[in-house]
């Protein structure tokens, strides 16, 4: 994607070997630069690789879920980053947000969205004469503008309430260290019991999530569970959700 991106703007293109750091061993100034969250967390822990990434003027991070933690310290070091939307549907992404500004992302021009049962539709004319539906639920500003709330079949209904787990794990992860993610079991009481899967063993008070979470929203479940990640540092939810179906839940 990058050798297109720099084939139609007629960009200089600088290769590197992949690695978590691939600002090491370059010195030339950068304009733009793409990278997934797991990079971005690596570079801001060398300072040298930290001061060249300052001075990129454009950031674009996609690839995974962008922790409200990794956020927080871009905004720290005053780097001006964006978040992708787009599949592999779209060949690229289809809409940008600006991280710090706002949760609204927006249409990139040529572009506009619908919905359709809930679920976010892409009208790209240039690309595909037909409209590209998702299971992606959003709230639509309007047709150019929408907010994202996580994947139509990852929602969980637990005591009558839906539960979007992605837009969730957002507002947890400034409780919760490492990677994580949630998921249900079946629960006689609840219907689905919100569960809570961590790479690392946590300490986590009920009592602390009570004022800023609604009883709903509040794992009834925990367990610790290695993670199986796809190249570009996803969680493979289902495959990784697997290994503890056997194991005991911790009740929180």
């Amino acid at each position: 994607m990058m050798l297109v991106r720099a084939l139609v703007g007629n960009y200089s293109l600088i290769i590197t070997n992949p690695s978590l750091d691939p600002f090491e061993g370059i010195n030339e100034q950068i304009d733009f630069v793409a990278l997934v969250p797991a990079q971005v967390s690596h570079i801001l822990k060398n300072p040298l690789s930290l001061a060249k990434l300052k001075s990129v003027k454009h950031l674009l991070i996609g690839g995974a879920d962008i922790p409200n933690e990794l956020m927080e310290q871009l905004q720290l070091y005053g780097i001006q980053a964006y978040q992708s939307y787009g599949m592999t549907e779209t060949i690229s992404h289809v809409a940008l947000r600006e991280i710090g500004q706002s949760a609204e992302y927006h249409a990139l021009p040529g572009i506009h969205f619908t919905l359709e049962e809930n679920c976010l539709t892409i009208h790209y004319p240039a690309l595909n004469p037909n409209p590209i539906h998702t299971t992606d639920q959003v709230e639509l500003l309007d047709e150019h503008r929408f907010v994202w709330k996580g994947r139509a079949d990852f929602v969980i209904n637990s005591g009558g309430k839906k539960i979007h787990p992605e837009e969730l794990e957002h507002r947890l992860s400034n409780h919760i260290s490492g990677r994580f993610f949630l998921s249900s079991i079946p629960d006689r009481i609840w219907g689905e019991a919100l569960v809570l899967l961590t790479e690392h063993a946590i300490s986590l008070e009920k009592s602390a999530l009570i004022t800023e979470f609604s009883a709903h929203e509040i794992p009834k479940f925990i367990q610790t569970v290695p993670m199986i990640l796809t190249e570009s540092g996803k969680i493979q939810r289902e495959l990784t959700f697997q290994q503890c179906l056997d194991d005991a839940w911790i009740s929180l």
